[in-house]
């Protein structure tokens, strides 16, 4: 199980980053920051909408 969530994350991160340099390189500047700038955020407000759920829980 440790391989299999280690190995899912990098095929994430590797998708999220070819996504990424293909909007630089057909030359969406704003696009690709604009996805990578929204991808983080709300990456970061799942985990802390998930923190909030369990602390609701427990």
């Amino acid at each position: 199980l440790l391989i299999t969530g280690f190995l899912g994350g990098f095929t994430t991160f590797s998708a999220y980053t070819i996504n990424a340099i293909t909007l630089i390189e057909a030359g969406s500047w704003n696009t690709a920051l604009l996805y990578v700038m929204a991808s983080n955020l709300l990456s970061l407000l799942a985990c802390l909408a998930g923190i909030v759920a369990i602390r609701m829980i427990m």
